[in-house]
């Protein structure tokens, strides 16, 4: 017999075809364990897995790093959740909060408005993180996106996002050097992390 303490699920409303998740029940599949080991986040109401490989490891620690070094690890995140909406809660790779994480801890996941920075790296989802992924954070108005070109060994950046699009879009190859917007003076080598030739 189930222990009378143990949480239940959500109750879901029938429907038809494709399901479109809450946060509220996707936050109870993972802690229940019915998604299994692994990343996973909630975008447009589906549950999405990643399974990162080893270059795409290989950048995030690299960058997480780079941005410890110049906005501090109280403010520098990987693997963290947004809150978007009731149905779109994406985990970006890397990111930079207005507050210190330690915020978070009792305020729960933050939303759009903590974000300064969200850096997604790409390799097999590159597509989707230009195009989903940019609507999605731009409709949030996350003031700063970068996508990180594992494969074409370049960053395109977005900033300036107006009704649901960012206005200026630029590539930085790997010759090249990028700053966030919240510390311009602070230029970064794209080479710096990305994997070595």
């Amino acid at each position: 017999m189930a222990s009378q303490t143990q949480e239940k699920m959500p109750v879901l409303p029938p429907q038809q075809g494709k399901v479109r998740w809450t946060r509220a029940t996707f936050h109870w599949l993972c802690e229940s364990g019915v998604l299994g080991d692994g990343r996973h986040e909630l975008i447009d109401g589906e549950i999405i897995s990643t399974m990162p490989n080893e270059p795409h490891l290989f950048v995030n620690s690299r960058l997480f790093l780079a941005l410890i070094q110049i906005f501090g690890e109280d403010f520098t995140r990987m693997g963290g959740s947004l809150a978007i909406s009731d149905t779109q809660e994406p985990q970006p790779d890397v990111a930079v909060t207005r507050h210190p994480i330690t915020d978070y801890l009792t305020s729960g996941i933050p939303g759009p408005e903590e974000f300064v920075l969200v850096v997604e790296v790409s390799s097999a989802t590159l597509h989707k993180d230009k195009t989903e992924k940019a609507l999605l954070y731009a409709t949030a108005t996350i003031p700063e996106y970068w996508v990180v070109d594992i494969t074409g060994r370049r960053v395109q950046v977005y900033r300036d996002p107006v009704a649901g699009e960012y206005r200026s879009v630029r590539v930085y190859d790997e010759t090249q050097s990028v700053s966030s917007l919240a510390a311009p003076e602070a230029l970064l080598r794209v080479s710096r992390f990305l994997p070595p030739r």
